[in-house]
């Protein structure tokens, strides 16, 4: 049994169940007309029962605060002003489910006129609700874990590169969330709290992914410069696993490969035909203007080009620098699992002509199930934290006092946490002056809104 009711918290009128005063006597669907749906609207039709024999009065007022309600609804819905006008639905036991209100109005459901009713003292009021078309549970916090730090409901804390060896110098530095029971059956919004735990340093433009379908969603592939054939070795305590390579090429537009990976049939499989971005860190800064590169498929130990990237110009100054989407394998597959080696070459060119090197430390694979950037509008210092609010489609932060402010803005879709499977999450930043420490660390939080169609 539910009781429902209408309004927002600590403003509402009670339609059925518990609580439910004079003149409100019921409420019933409308079974011909319920659940007319559009996408992601859906239009109900509520027929309410009035009742009040001492006095019309109460009646009348009933029906303004329905209107009140709708004028709120909409322009909240227009506007985002105000509050969010909602129908709820509250269980005896179990989840509270609110879908929010976009628009409606009220017609007498019963027979004469308006004075004939409200002298009769019992009548009929019908209320046309368009909402959302799904049920929303109260925001709650997920468990999540790394295996860079495995500190569930407190955060997972994890480095930009944590050094966790798989196999085949495969890394990773994922949030896992894992699947649970008596979640959502449809997908839900999230929202993360991205606290920069660095001491000294500031955080500038962050990178975060989502996986939910590669074969392996708690695996991201980081390609060591060590695993790549090419360049020279350069040892440096401050890269990568302590080393990057040195690529050396020639300028005039002559198209080089710097590094090749091999990637084995066991990669491709789990990669499963989804789409990827690449992200580099350079060993070394790199202030080249024109410095064009972009990312290939190869066939193994051919230089047969099966896939490859758009060509991207590098950014001076910044240490990481991030490649267009590309599917791996990059053809259709009858039975991906049956997947064959491939390889990863990384390609550059620079139309000034010279002789000239820059240092590669690895190239990370990030899935893209779900991509954002957000960019850096102010750096965020040490324990400020960076908050994406897919519920409200807001992005903000909180300084070190708990005080809301505007550090970043957010390119790409709000995340959606996918119901029934495993989800996984990947983050990549700079810090304000362009530089990436792969021992740089954040701890991150991870809460949903749980939605489902049906009560």
């Amino acid at each position: 049994m539910y009781t429902f009711w209408i309004g927002m918290a600590g403003n509402y009128t009670i339609l059925d169940g518990n609580g439910q005063v004079d003149p409100i006597k019921g409420m019933l669907l409308s079974k011909a007309k319920v659940g007319v749906a559009s996408g992601d609207t859906i239009d109900d039709l509520l027929t309410v029962a009035l009742e009040d024999r001492n006095t019309t009065d109460t009646i009348a007022s009933a029906m303004s605060k329905f209107d009140h309600y709708f004028d709120l609804a909409r322009q909240y819905a227009a506007t985002g002003l105000g509050l969010s006008v909602v129908l709820h639905a509250e269980p005896v036991a179990g989840d509270v489910w609110e879908s929010q209100i976009l628009d409606g109005w009220t017609e007498f459901a019963s027979k004469g006129t308006q004075v004939e009713a409200r002298l009769a003292g019992s009548m009929s009021l019908t209320l046309h609700i368009t909402r959302q078309n799904w049920w929303q549970a109260p925001e709650a916090q997920l468990n999540t874990s790394s295996p860079a730090g495995n500190d569930y409901l407190t955060g997972s804390t994890m480095a930009l590169q944590p050094d966790i060896s798989g196999g085949g110098g495969m890394h990773t530095n994922a949030v896992i969330i894992p699947t649970y029971s008596g979640g959502p059956d449809l997908p839900s919004p999230l929202r993360f709290e991205i606290k920069f735990l660095t001491a000294g340093n500031q955080m500038g433009d962050l990178f975060m992914s989502q996986n939910v379908n590669s074969e392996t969603v708690g695996r991201v592939y980081v390609l060591d410069d060590v695993t790549a054939t090419g360049g020279a070795n350069h040892n440096d305590a401050t890269a990568y696993k302590g080393a990057y390579k040195d690529c050396s090429f020639s300028g005039g537009n002559v198209l080089t490969d710097m590094l090749n990976w091999a990637l084995d049939a066991g990669c491709m499989a789990d990669c499963k035909g989804n789409w990827f971005r690449f992200i580099l860190r350079f060993g070394a800064v790199m202030n080249y203007m024109d410095l064009e590169m972009q990312v290939q498929v190869r066939l193994h130990g051919t230089s047969a080009v099966v896939g490859k990237t758009d060509w991207m110009l590098a950014t001076p100054g910044n240490w990481l620098q991030v490649f267009d989407a590309m599917r791996l394998p990059p053809f259709d597959l009858g039975t991906p699992a049956n997947a064959g080696a491939l390889d990863l070459v990384l390609v550059v060119q620079r139309a000034t002509v010279g002789s000239y090197s820059i240092g590669v430390d690895y190239l990370q694979m990030v899935p893209l199930d779900g991509w954002r950037h957000y960019q850096t509008l102010y750096a965020l210092p040490t324990n400020w934290t960076l908050i994406d609010n897919g519920a409200r489609g807001i992005v903000s932060s909180l300084d070190a006092t708990g005080h809301e402010v505007v550090t970043h803005i957010a390119d790409g879709q709000s995340f959606m946490l996918a119901p029934a499977v495993t989800n996984g999450f990947y983050f990549a930043w700079m810090n304000v002056a362009g530089g990436a420490v792969v021992t740089d660390s954040i701890r991150v939080k991870a809460f949903v809104c749980a939605r489902r169609r049906l009560l």
